[in-house]
């Protein structure tokens, strides 16, 4: 065999290891992408950042509430009680409202709602952590409550006392 043709077939062997190599990085980093969710379907169990950081917002400003009245706002006023708090000097009251509605429902309905459980009782925050405070509901109306495990959305989120965005439902 010539000194060619030896070198032909070592750097046809070194491109087929090169490409070989890529090929399964690039097989690695999609799998990864898939696991963190990054190729997720956004229609399929996709969770939109907007839901997330309303529930925490709904979350903050109940918080304020209770510490302020010594109990969380009864369920037939805790929308009104959250609205107070959500105004600010940055947001109008438009803004504030829309942190009251479930992105992507539509834009006239609210759909979310505060456990009964905890309405209108003052609020231990360290004995209560992990109850959902407020969660996606199918109920869509202003002051909407009810119970997390039996009137949530499907595939909806919630947020504990402590602020942790969980899922509710069956």
């Amino acid at each position: 065999m010539s000194n060619g043709r030896k070198v032909a077939i070592g750097v046809g062997a070194l491109i087929v290891v090169l490409v070989g190599t890529w090929l399964f990085q690039v097989a690695q980093a999609a799998m990864d992408a898939k696991k963190a969710g990054l190729l997720d379907d956004v229609a399929t169990e996709k969770y939109q950042v907007g839901r997330e950081n309303n529930l925490k917002a709904i979350q903050a400003s109940l918080l304020l509430s209770a510490e302020s009245e010594g109990k969380l706002p009864d369920a037939g006023q805790w929308m009104d009680q959250a609205l107070i708090r959500l105004k600010t000097s940055d947001l109008t009251e438009a803004e504030a409202k829309d942190k009251l509605r479930v992105p992507g429902r539509g834009g006239l309905d609210y759909g979310y709602a505060v456990n009964d459980k905890l309405a209108g009782k003052p609020l231990d925050v360290k004995a209560e952590a992990e109850t959902v405070l407020v969660f996606e509901s199918r109920d869509a109306s202003w002051n909407a409550h009810g119970d997390p495990d039996k009137d949530a959305a499907t595939g909806g989120k919630g947020v504990t006392v402590s602020g942790k965005v969980v899922p509710v439902g069956r």
